[in-house]
């Protein structure tokens, strides 16, 4: 082969050679490309999957929230039932609870008890002694005024305005030193004390302050006698007319609502639910957080109209967090879900139902006489139902209980 031959065939080579590297050059890219476009779709596709999957979980959390409400009759028959619920296919009832046996000792009512009622009932109605001649000593009470200065003047909420006021004396209740300067003084007597308010006193402008307080005892109270005449005249509302009754009375009402607790107990802690009916235990849940909120409103407003100033949150009213107060209304939920499938239950296995008469009755013994109507209105007839379905369904249990 000729000089320029070979110059000739190296050329067409390299020519040839650089064809094939700017293929697979080529090639290489279409690679790359193609493969960082499936990277892309797969990026993409995975974020489109992190926002449904967002989505689905936020729409399953605001599913799952439960907003207190006052329905008492959701998911409830007209018969008191829970809805489309067989409670006795799911509950397994203690085998003995048509015989239930109940210790002597959980009803018994004892002699210190009635010693610690009648003491009760003595400082009840005690009587104001305003002509003793009695010096007041510690652990009196007494009735008394008094009016506060500081530097002079009185202040605000530093008299009783002639109103006179009960003190048990010793108690504490008043800022140190007032209580103790009062022991020794007698009835109609009048005299100055000097206190001074602690430094962390809530009220701002009186703490730490100097002040006088111009006493008088109106008078002292005494304790009667636990007899005959005072349980006729100071327990009427009992039907008692001597000592002997009012025992009795005492004795008959600790051992029904003693063995009414105790059965109900028994039930309620020896049953057990296979699987809770989801949108009625939601319902008590509700219910749980409708009285709680009811309360916490009420007993806001009564703090801010005695004292200005109320809870500054639920959670203080409370005492717990969000967190912890969420997992107590899911356990109470459950734990009243069961005593109410468990009483169905017994219903069910045999054959107790309620009338309208029954739910009637019920009503007015345990809401007062006439207020059947006013009680329907704000519960609804479902819950009603259900409260007297139960009361008879408590009433075969104690029927058929014993006492040992």
């Amino acid at each position: 082969m000729s000089k320029n031959e070979n110059v000739a065939s190296s050329e067409i080579s390299k020519s040839k050679q650089k064809r094939i590297d700017r293929k697979k050059k080529n090639e290489h890219v279409k690679r790359e490309g193609l493969f960082g476009a499936i990277i892309g779709i797969l990026a993409i596709a995975l974020i489109l999957g992190a926002i449904v999957f967002s989505i689905v979980t936020a729409a399953i959390k605001q599913a799952a929230v439960v907003e207190p409400n006052g329905e008492y009759g959701k998911y409830l028959t007209d018969a008191g039932m829970v809805e489309k619920i067989k409670a006795s296919s799911i509950v397994t009832l203690p085998s003995d609870y048509l015989s239930i046996s109940v210790p002597k000792s959980e009803v018994e009512y004892t002699e210190d008890m009635f010693a610690e009622e009648m003491e009760k009932q003595l400082n009840n109605h005690k009587v104001l002694d305003t002509e003793t001649d009695k010096a007041v000593e510690s652990g009196d009470t007494i009735n008394l005024d008094y009016v506060g200065s500081v530097d002079g003047v009185e202040f605000e909420g530093g008299s009783t305005d002639g109103a006179g006021t009960d003190l048990e004396i010793g108690s504490g209740t008043y800022i140190p030193g007032f209580e103790d300067q009062i022991i020794g003084h007698k009835v109609s007597e009048n005299f100055d004390i000097n206190v001074t308010f602690p430094d962390d006193y809530a009220k701002a402008e009186l703490a730490g302050k100097d002040a006088v307080f111009n006493i008088t005892v109106n008078g002292i109270y005494t304790l009667s006698q636990f007899t005959d005449s005072f349980v006729a005249e100071n327990l009427k509302a009992t039907g008692c007319k001597s000592v002997t009754e009012y025992r009795k009375y005492l004795e008959d009402s600790y051992y029904k609502s003693q063995l009414d607790q105790y059965i109900t107990n028994y039930i309620n802690e020896n049953s057990s639910v296979s699987k809770y009916p989801s949108k009625y235990l939601k319902q008590l849940m509700a219910l749980k957080m409708y009285s709680d909120q009811s309360s916490y409103e009420y007993m806001n407003q009564l703090y801010i109209s005695y004292s200005g100033q109320g809870f500054s949150s639920f959670e203080e009213y409370t005492g717990m967090s969000q967190e912890d107060y969420q997992a107590s209304v899911d356990e109470a939920a459950k734990n009243e879900c069961t005593s109410i499938l468990a009483h169905q239950a017994i219903a069910e296995n045999n054959n107790i139902s309620v009338s309208d008469d029954d739910i009637k009755a019920y009503i007015e013994e345990m809401y007062g006489e006439g207020s059947y109507d006013t009680t329907l209105e704000s519960y609804g007839k479902p819950y009603l139902a259900q409260e007297a379905l139960q009361n008879k369904v408590h009433e075969l249990l104690v029927e058929n209980a014993t006492v040992k």
